[in-house]
């Protein structure tokens, strides 16, 4: 699996990054720069910190005030910065096998790129994404009948 470009950044510190999101978020409008400063220059693992701390911070989840102070493409873009990997991945094979037709493509980017572990984690992250078994999801799109 290709691995993340994005280096964890130096100075992290998850409670002063979460004052700086609420911050630009709070009032009219929304510091788009701001949030993306913080949210776009973090590795994943901070940002899952930052969803903790700023629950713990505040008592507020993170996802939903994203999703109440944003719109269209630029939530769905900090909406995703804000998963796990196991998440993203089992997100985009939900996507690969909804409607008519399966993207075969992404679902061997996502599951022949993954180590066993990773499969683990994805297949779980997928069962509480959409109550189903990726296996069986996986033949049932792909058996060509």
């Amino acid at each position: 699996m290709v691995s993340g470009t994005l280096h964890p950044a130096s100075n992290f510190n998850a409670e002063q990054d979460s004052i700086k999101i609420k911050d630009a978020m709070k009032g009219m409008g929304t510091d788009e720069d701001a949030l993306i400063a913080v949210l776009c220059k973090r590795s994943v693992e901070q940002r899952v910190e930052i969803l903790t701390q700023y629950k713990t911070s505040f008592g507020k989840d993170l996802i939903d005030d994203i999703k109440s102070e944003t719109s269209k493409n630029f939530k769905c873009v900090l909406l995703s910065l804000c998963q796990s990997k196991a998440m993203f991945l089992a997100r985009i094979c939900k996507y690969a096998m909804k409607g008519v037709g399966t993207s075969e493509g992404a679902l061997i980017n996502v599951l022949v790129g993954s180590t066993n572990d990773e499969i683990k984690e994805i297949k779980a992250a997928y069962k509480l994404l959409t109550k189903k078994i990726l296996e069986k999801e996986v033949e049932s799109e792909t058996s060509g009948s």
